[in-house]
């Protein structure tokens, strides 16, 4: 999101147009806009059974003694499946839309990349081959779920292709500053990964 305004001394910030301002109201209603709703699939962890809401970045001014004339931020908005993405994008522009227009600002949208969410067949003969070498190398019945992720099968999906996401690790721990992996996990997974290719060939 990039908001623009118009500079102004920092003594009279009533003669600018508060770029910054106008981002922390857009924030704040963003925010406030995320229904409380629970999805009812099999979703991991479970506060992602919930839609979410996150700005992760945000830039704004040059210098603390002016009105920021431009100011930019990048939003993240997390679907459930029974959301749909043109009706939640036209929600977030809305309110992005009105607010600017209520401090005569103006903003330019752009969107890097959006996706819906995905739900496959679980009784595809893909899942069943890889639930099945799961537990042979695991020794436990793996669980299909959901995940909050963007992953690149949504490429694939999208094209027709069966997909499956699979791999070691705690979702939890994802992009966290002590992200890791236990090397058992590891190789399990490759393991996992070789029976389970080999396996798909043969059908």
């Amino acid at each position: 999101m990039k908001i623009f305004g118009k500079k102004s001394h920092g003594g009279l910030p009533q003669l600018g147009i508060d770029a910054l301002k106008v981002s922390v109201k857009i924030i704040d209603k963003l925010y406030d806009s995320i229904p409380d709703i629970t999805s009812k699939y099999n979703i991991i962890p479970e506060v992602s059974k919930k839609p979410s809401i996150l700005v992760g970045t945000i830039k704004c001014g040059n210098w603390m003694n002016t009105v920021a004339d431009y100011c930019e931020f990048g939003i993240v908005r997390r679907l459930i499946p029974e959301e749909e993405l043109k009706e939640v994008r036209e929600s977030m522009i809305k309110i992005i839309s009105e607010t600017t227009r209520e401090y005569n600002a103006r903003y330019e949208y752009d969107e890097f990349y959006a996706v819906d969410t995905i739900i496959s067949d679980f009784n595809d003969i893909l899942y069943k081959i890889f639930k099945e070498k799961v537990k042979e190398i695991r020794g436990k019945e793996p669980s299909l779920v959901l995940s909050l992720g963007t992953f690149d099968i949504r490429f694939t999906v999208k094209n027709g292709i069966k997909s499956i996401n699979y791999g070691p690790g705690r979702i939890e721990q994802a992009h966290a500053t002590d992200e890791y992996v236990e090397l058992k996990d590891f190789y399990d997974s490759i393991k996992v990964l070789a029976l389970a290719l080999y396996e798909l060939s043969k059908s």
